[in-house]
């Protein structure tokens, strides 16, 4: 999996960073050596290769309720909308699709049999002053916005929270919201002031108006002291310290099955990894185009792993399901998220400039169990 990361993420990552070297010149789609010494830097100190690491990750128990099963009670979702200020909320049959069965499927969860025949997989609820609550148990995505905490320039105070005070108010009201505080990433938790401006309609009127009006807080998942990828919350907090928009995205969390058993001989040695490394990079990157490399290990859904299955909407009719421990989409394993900055802005396919980093999902398992 490859994708351009050209903002702030819900997960910083916080591997080792590593300079640029020298290089030659080359083309992309081949393997240059630059590529393997970042790749070999970047994992140095890692305990990548190590199956007895492995061995230890895949024993992981997640906490108990999952936030999914939480979002699933529609009482539950209630009381956490009124937490967050919200009332009134109303569901209507044309944003909604209702199906126990599908849902099951959907959450691909050990808990999945078990829930109501009514249960929503994705449902979107209004409302009377605006309020939007969408649930999509799929992905445990809990979003909702209060317009009445919404920012105003023209009546609304500046906002004079700390990023310090922002993330004390969201890591404060996580756990009533139903964030397992045993997963909640609290020592990479952070924040950043967002600011509105008004200009005058003429040169005349007066010079531009700056006010603070949002602290945008973002909040990292862990699971086993390992990151969870693309997996958290980010909130928007207004200027008496509430929670005015709120974005969760917290998956069901389920180990692969079919690893465990087998991890000696499926975990892939540290030699492999980079080499796996190098050669991705070298399919999208030109030899001497990065700047810098930074790798880390961390929980990632099968079906986000390069080798991992495609999701169904992707996948070609005529080809089957895929097979080994990858299998049972959407579990996760863990897996190297690497993310290359590139020293010059760079030609997408669509034709635009971007310096974005491109993130790629590296396996650290054979995709089929040994023989």
């Amino acid at each position: 999996m490859r994708r351009i990361i050209d903002g702030t993420r819900i997960l910083v990552l916080a591997g080792l960073i590593v300079g640029a070297t020298h290089a030659t010149a080359g083309a992309q789609n081949q393997t240059c050596s630059e590529f393997a010494q970042f790749a070999l830097g970047a994992l140095q100190d890692s305990q990548v290769g190590s199956s007895a690491y492995m061995a230890g990750l895949l024993a992981t128990q997640p906490a108990a309720p999952q936030f999914v099963e939480k979002i699933a009670d529609k009482t539950f979702r209630k009381r956490a909308a009124y937490l967050l200020g919200v009332s009134g909320l109303k569901t209507s049959a044309t944003e909604c699709r209702f199906d126990g069965k599908v849902s099951a499927r959907a959450v691909a969860s050990p808990w999945g049999d078990r829930l109501d025949e009514d249960a929503t997989i994705d449902c979107v609820e209004r409302s009377k002053t605006g309020a939007f609550l969408r649930v999509k148990l799929a992905e445990g995505q809990f979003k909702l916005l209060n317009p009445a905490r919404s920012f105003k320039f023209a009546s609304s105070p500046e906002n004079v929270l700390t990023p310090q005070d922002a993330v004390s108010r969201v890591l404060e009201i996580a756990p009533q919201l139903g964030i397992p505080s045993a997963e909640t990433a609290t020592d990479t938790a952070m924040a950043r002031v967002v600011y509105a401006a008004a200009s005058p309609t003429s040169p005349t009127a007066g010079a531009t108006v700056r006010k603070a009006a949002e602290v945008m807080t973002l909040v990292g998942r862990k699971v086993a002291g390992l990151p969870v990828f693309d997996s958290g919350l980010t909130a928007a907090v207004d200027a008496q310290g509430r929670i005015a928009r709120l974005n969760v995205r917290w998956p069901y969390f389920c180990v692969a099955p079919g690893l465990a058993q087998k991890v000696q001989a499926l975990t892939l040695s540290k030699t492999q990894v980079v080499a796996n490394v190098a050669e991705r990079l070298g399919q999208d990157n030109a030899c001497s185009s990065l700047e810098k490399l930074s790798a880390e290990v961390m929980w990632v859904r099968t079906n986000q792993v390069d080798g991992g299955p495609e999701t169904q909407d992707d996948r070609d009719e005529s080809e089957t399901d895929p097979k080994g421990p990858f299998a049972s989409e959407p579990c996760y394993v863990p897996a190297l998220v690497v993310r290359a900055t590139p020293n010059q802005p760079r030609a997408e396919g669509d034709g635009s400039i971007s310096m974005g980093a491109p993130e790629y999902v590296i396996p650290l398992f054979k995709t089929a169990p040994a023989s």
